[in-house]
């Protein structure tokens, strides 16, 4: 499972470091359109020492880690929907439309029972081929918000929708291509967000490093979880909604059998 960095060991307002224990994550059902399944996932183990994956060489610099699933991938009963992790075959350039699939802050996936996101349209608008700050990301411009950190970043056309592809040509969809991951606004005024790459997720995917437990942001401790596990996934958790200062944010799934990155379109909330 691949999200934002903030969405497991972020700040709150004080600046003082919080991480949360475990997350829970809805999961598409296989063979029933529009069921999700409650997914609990505990991120450290008994020492406190993160389960999740940074970047080899960014580490917490980059706002994105990954969360091995384990089990969960073996599970027949949830419905998968994988990414290849070569691509994307669309020419990525300046202006370049792209669609950020999160959930802004007023959306609740579980009381409104929808757990697939809402779509956000943005452009590219710094060239995706040069680094930004030196670090793998571009920017795009975009009227996000609060709570769509940690959200795919997507290259969408339909079957009608011309589009220019990687080698110059004019293609037309239907195509749906993973392009990165959102990350959040430069700045509170500003509807520019960043975009960490799709080039730089594989590599944590692939060659990501387990963060050194500590106190603080690069050092994260994961506290223990005060209740069992399987509480986060009972019929009193799911209808009481988020607990309190939840991280609330979509799930992208890796597949390393089938050398893919995969997403069920799902959401996640933390657990204390």
């Amino acid at each position: 499972m691949v999200t934002g960095q903030n969405s497991l060991n972020g700040l709150k307002e004080d600046n003082y470091p919080r991480t949360i224990s475990a997350l829970r994550v809805a999961m598409h059902k296989s063979g029933s359109l529009g069921t999700w399944m409650p997914v609990a996932l505990r991120l450290g183990d008994e020492d406190g020492r993160p389960y999740w994956l940074e970047h080899p060489v960014h580490g917490p610099w980059m706002d994105v880690v990954a969360l091995p699933l384990g089990s969960v991938l073996e599970d027949d009963g949830l419905d998968l929907v994988a990414y290849p992790r070569v691509g994307p075959d669309a020419r990525m350039e300046l202006g370049t439309e792209l669609q950020v699939i999160g959930f802004p802050v007023g959306f609740d996936p579980i009381h409104d029972g929808a757990a697939l996101g809402v779509w956000t349209r943005g452009t590219i608008a710094w060239p995706p081929s040069l680094p930004w700050r030196n670090l793998p990301a571009f920017l795009i411009d975009c009227r996000s918000r609060h709570g769509q950190s940690g959200s795919p970043v997507v290259f969408a056309a339909s079957e009608f929708t011309p589009y220019r592809h990687a080698d110059g040509r004019v293609a037309t969809g239907p195509v749906h291509e993973f392009i990165g991951v959102y990350s959040g606004r430069i700045h509170k005024d500003s509807d520019i967000g960043v975009v960490w790459k799709r080039d730089a997720v594989r590599e944590i995917v692939e060659q990501g490093m387990q963060p050194e437990p500590g106190n603080g942001p690069e050092h994260p401790w994961v506290p223990p979880l005060e209740i069992p596990l399987h509480a986060l996934t009972s019929p009193s958790a799911l209808s009481s909604g988020s607990p309190a200062g939840a991280a609330v944010t979509p799930a992208e799934l890796e597949s390393r059998d089938e050398g893919e990155l995969a997403s069920p379109g799902s959401a996640a909330d933390g657990g204390h």
